[in-house]
């Protein structure tokens, strides 16, 4: 058996996610992908059984380097505004810095055959404790957890599209204000 060379690995994932990215998954055969790598046809089958299969695990990788990095500064001490001031700053970083990445992963997070995989994830998890937590502290309003998510993060991720598409790029203090309004929707 051939050894796995993480050289390749790395060079096979950011090709999924660029094409995936510019031609969709439909758009996207293992050939076209193996030849903007720089490797075999056969190399990829080395790393990965088939294409969904290599799209599941990408996809769990880029959600769990997004969580590491968005939850990354987050600590048991801080108080509900705190948690989610960083958590909103941080996913709006996320995003202006990892564009590609930020197009797979929404791409494929209303995927159906992924819906049961992302249940129970720790990137899925997580949130959700902070939120029901703030929520038993009344530090927060009683509402579904699905509602607070896209308050918060619906408008960050406008933002960042439109900056992608040629808009600016908002400051520090910009996205505090913002995070101030999405904050009074949400606090009692």
């Amino acid at each position: 058996m051939r050894k796995k060379d993480d050289k390749k690995i790395e060079a096979i994932k950011r090709t999924v996610i660029k094409l995936i990215r510019d031609y969709g998954f439909h758009g996207v055969s293992m050939s076209k992908i193996a030849k903007e790598a720089g490797v075999s046809p056969a190399t990829i089958y080395i790393y990965y059984e088939n294409k969904s299969i290599m799209i599941h695990e990408i996809y769990h990788e880029l959600r769990m380097e997004r969580h590491s990095f968005v939850h990354g500064n987050i600590t048991s001490e801080m108080n509900a505004k705190e948690a989610l001031r960083t958590i909103y700053k941080s996913y709006y970083n996320y995003i202006i810095n990892h564009e590609d990445e930020f197009y797979f992963i929404k791409q494929f997070s209303s995927c159906p055959c992924l819906y049961d995989e992302i249940q129970g994830q720790q990137y899925s998890v997580k949130l959700e404790g902070l939120l029901n937590k703030f929520k038993e502290n009344k530090e927060i309003k009683d509402i579904n957890n699905k509602i607070i998510d896209s308050i918060l993060f619906s408008p960050i991720e406008s933002i960042a599209e439109d900056f992608f598409g040629g808009g600016v790029k908002f400051s520090e203090e910009e996205i505090d204000k913002m995070f101030e309004m999405v904050w009074s929707s949400i606090v009692h």
